[in-house]
């Protein structure tokens, strides 16, 4: 939270950026309705600075939620390479082991299989 928190000030006071904000009616300032102020009335606020700090949290709890987004999606796609390529070396040394405990059976049973030749043979004389 105290992270968030420090987070968010530093944004306030280095965000130069324009960002449509809406602007709730009792955000804005009175007016009169002839423009005397120069400021043609409605609720069209023409500005770098939202007019409340809660307007001013939510855009930038909006900002730092779009690049934690962002920073776990690249994260997780980084990360499922990386699992991928080790799944894939796994595989690979499992299909050698396989391979291999596979050559061994076959070669105890032709031994077995000649053995047993042998022995019948034996019998038959």
């Amino acid at each position: 939270m105290v992270a968030r928190d420090t987070a968010l000030k530093a944004l306030k006071t280095t965000m130069q950026v324009d960002i449509p904000v809406p602007v709730p009616e009792e955000a804005l300032p009175l007016r009169s309705s002839d423009s005397s102020d120069g400021i043609p009335s409605g609720n069209t606020i023409v500005s770098r600075v939202p007019t409340s700090t809660a307007l001013a949290d939510s855009t930038i709890g909006r900002l730092l939620e779009t690049k934690m987004i962002e920073h776990h999606r690249i994260f997780l796609e980084r990360f499922t390479q990386h699992t991928t390529a080790q799944h894939t070396n796994f595989m690979v040394s499992m299909d050698e082991h396989h391979m291999k405990s596979l050559q061994t059976f076959t070669t105890a049973q032709v031994q077995q299989n000649t053995n047993l030749q042998s022995t019948l043979a034996g019998q038959r004389r």
